[in-house]
């Protein structure tokens, strides 16, 4: 139950409010052993991803490398196209 709700739950009620404490409000507290659960989940869940992270590096340093060699061709083409023009229109 949201705190809000269990608030307007005790002061809406006609009983006494005496009796209630800070912890009957946040619910009951977990275990250690649900903690240390909890905590090697996250800590799996952390591993997974920093993997998946790095695979996602070396697959983008690959692509910009392919890009680096495509810009690098599409340069050389380019440069053969203008020499191309730059012959024929001369020699015409």
């Amino acid at each position: 139950m949201k705190f809000e709700k269990y608030w307007k739950k005790i002061h809406h009620s006609p009983c006494s409010t005496k009796g209630i404490k800070l912890k009957d409000i946040k619910g009951p507290q977990p275990s250690r052993e649900e903690l240390e659960v909890e905590l090697n989940t996250t800590k799996k869940h952390n591993q997974v991803l920093e993997s998946r992270v790095e695979a996602l590096q070396v697959e983008n340093n690959d692509l910009k490398g392919r890009v680096g060699s495509v810009e690098a061709q599409m340069k050389r083409f380019e440069d053969m196209m203008m020499n191309q023009l730059n012959v024929n229109p001369s020699s015409s």
